[in-house]
């Protein structure tokens, strides 16, 4: 690992102590953005439409800021703009967002009841059912087309899917990782650095957040904020693309359309990375991980229609 900060050309020093702070946080992230800051706060309360009942444990988020309702429907919440939007979610109900105009104004606000007939279900796919890609397998165009959530982008979009970033003349690496993994926490910080620093031309990364829930991926985001494109997928391309390599979190490389492998991060310094950028192919010395030969699906979570 050491080696792998000093590929990174040094993590800054700012970015190292935040990592600090998540790997000892995680076990009390859905307290998510404490309320600790100064400045102006919002005071609601949210409740069932159905029958008045206070909701527990509703996500509520406003700009930057992000919290849970307490045993009473009740939140407190900071907020930095004098007026905008705030979107509560929480399991069972239809998600909500509605504007506000003033901080003195206490916010009533009613979801209503997810009705919608379908049911969650979780399982993990098999071989069979499931076939990973190898290396030097076309990437179908179904992986390219799969529509992702967009949680970090400086453009301001909230949706994207791999052929939003398809160029046959540049190297696509994605950096599959969940918050609660302490070493991937590192890459991608180390990633959204290299992204700042070096401007690559002919090199094209991503992040995304897999085998973790979009809650968590949230709240993360709302306190370490960086730069480099991060869209959520539970699951579905982890399994399909990187599991036979790395199981469910590592790094993916795709050359001309096809993989090109699931690179060691020890190798994929910026020297290696530096000779992908000038295309001198056969000074390039990132080693590539073999094929596992026992694959560990993560679950995937799909709504299956009730009949």
């Amino acid at each position: 690992m050491n080696h792998f900060l000093r590929a990174g050309s040094g993590l800054p020093l700012f970015k190292a102590l935040i990592l600090f702070f998540v790997l000892f946080s995680s076990l009390v992230f859905t307290q998510a953005v404490a309320q600790t800051q100064s400045g102006p706060v919002l005071h609601g309360e949210v409740r069932s439409a159905a029958d008045g009942q206070p909701i527990e444990g509703a996500l509520v988020s406003v700009y930057r800021a992000l919290t849970l309702t307490d045993k009473e429907g009740k939140f407190t919440i900071n907020i930095y703009r004098p007026s905008g939007d705030i979107a509560i979610k929480c399991d069972g109900y239809l998600a909500q967002r509605i504007s506000y105009e003033h901080t003195d104004t206490l916010l009533n606000i009613s979801l209503q009841i997810d009705e919608r007939p379908y049911k969650i279900v979780y399982e993990k796919p098999t071989l069979g059912t499931v076939d990973p890609l190898y290396i030097g397998d076309a990437i179908p165009e179904a992986f390219w087309d799969f529509r992702m959530p967009l949680h970090a982008d400086s453009l301001g979009r909230d949706s994207l899917s791999l052929a939003d970033f398809r160029d046959d003349s540049k190297v696509l690496i994605i950096d599959f990782w969940p918050t609660w993994c302490g070493p991937c926490v590192e890459s991608v910080l180390w990633l959204d650095s290299v992204t700042q620093a070096k401007k690559y031309e002919n090199i094209t990364f991503i992040s995304i957040c897999s085998a973790e829930t979009e809650e968590r991926l949230k709240a993360f985001i709302e306190r370490i904020p960086f730069k480099v494109p991060t869209l959520f997928d539970g699951s579905f391309l982890v399994n399909r693309m990187l599991t036979r390599y790395k199981g469910y979190y590592g790094l993916l490389m795709v050359k001309e359309g096809k993989l090109w492998g699931a690179p060691d991060k020890q190798t994929l310094t910026i020297a290696n990375l530096d000779r992908i950028e000038r295309r001198a192919w056969e000074e390039v010395t990132v080693a590539f991980h073999p094929a596992m030969e026992k694959i560990s699906f993560t679950e995937e979570v799909r709504k299956e229609p009730l009949k």
